[in-house]
Protein backbone atom coordinates (compact mmCIF):
# COMPACT_ATOMS: atom_id res chain seq x y z
CA UNK A 1 0.00 0.00 0.00
CA UNK A 2 1.06 3.49 -0.72
CA UNK A 3 0.49 6.43 1.81
CA UNK A 4 0.57 10.02 0.23
CA UNK A 5 0.60 12.78 3.04
CA UNK A 6 -0.55 16.17 2.51
CA UNK A 7 2.79 17.72 4.28
CA UNK A 8 5.75 16.45 2.94
CA UNK A 9 7.88 17.62 6.33
CA UNK A 10 5.91 14.93 8.09
CA UNK A 11 7.09 11.87 5.84
CA UNK A 12 9.92 11.29 7.57
CA UNK A 13 8.02 11.25 11.17
CA UNK A 14 5.03 9.28 9.80
CA UNK A 15 7.69 6.73 8.25
CA UNK A 16 9.01 6.06 11.49
CA UNK A 17 5.52 5.97 13.47
CA UNK A 18 4.89 3.19 10.88
CA UNK A 19 7.95 1.14 11.85
CA UNK A 20 7.36 1.66 15.20
CA UNK A 21 4.44 -0.03 15.12
CA UNK A 22 6.14 -2.91 13.56
CA UNK A 23 5.28 -2.18 9.63
CA UNK A 24 8.04 -1.85 6.93
CA UNK A 25 7.27 1.59 5.18
CA UNK A 26 10.22 3.42 2.86
CA UNK A 27 9.95 6.64 1.23
CA UNK A 28 9.31 6.52 -2.41
CA UNK A 29 8.33 10.08 -3.13
CA UNK A 30 8.56 13.58 -1.99
CA UNK A 31 5.14 12.72 -0.24
CA UNK A 32 4.47 9.50 0.00
CA UNK A 33 5.65 5.77 1.61
CA UNK A 34 5.28 2.35 0.72
CA UNK A 35 3.90 0.85 3.91
CA UNK A 36 3.79 -3.48 4.43
CA UNK A 37 1.37 -4.22 7.25
CA UNK A 38 2.42 -7.45 9.56
CA UNK A 39 -1.93 -8.46 9.03
CA UNK A 40 -2.64 -12.31 7.60
CA UNK A 41 -5.57 -10.46 6.12
CA UNK A 42 -5.32 -7.42 3.17
CA UNK A 43 -8.41 -6.30 3.97
CA UNK A 44 -7.81 -5.97 8.03
CA UNK A 45 -4.38 -4.82 6.61
CA UNK A 46 -5.90 -2.04 5.23
CA UNK A 47 -7.96 -0.96 7.52
CA UNK A 48 -5.92 -1.06 9.77
CA UNK A 49 -3.50 1.31 8.37
CA UNK A 50 -5.90 3.15 7.77
CA UNK A 51 -6.90 3.84 10.93
CA UNK A 52 -3.41 4.14 12.07
CA UNK A 53 -2.54 6.87 9.44
CA UNK A 54 -5.46 8.81 9.62
CA UNK A 55 -5.08 9.36 13.74
CA UNK A 56 -1.44 10.03 13.16
CA UNK A 57 -1.68 12.89 10.51
CA UNK A 58 -4.77 14.28 11.91
CA UNK A 59 -2.70 14.48 15.36
CA UNK A 60 -0.10 16.53 13.56
CA UNK A 61 -2.51 18.86 11.24
CA UNK A 62 -2.02 16.98 7.90
CA UNK A 63 -4.10 14.35 6.35
CA UNK A 64 -3.16 11.24 4.61
CA UNK A 65 -4.50 9.37 1.24
CA UNK A 66 -3.72 4.95 1.45
CA UNK A 67 -3.36 4.12 -1.76
CA UNK A 68 -4.04 -0.04 -2.42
Amino acid sequence: MTIRISDRRLLGPLIDALQHAGCAAARVGDDRCRVSAGAEDASQAYLELRFFARAWARGHGADVQIEI
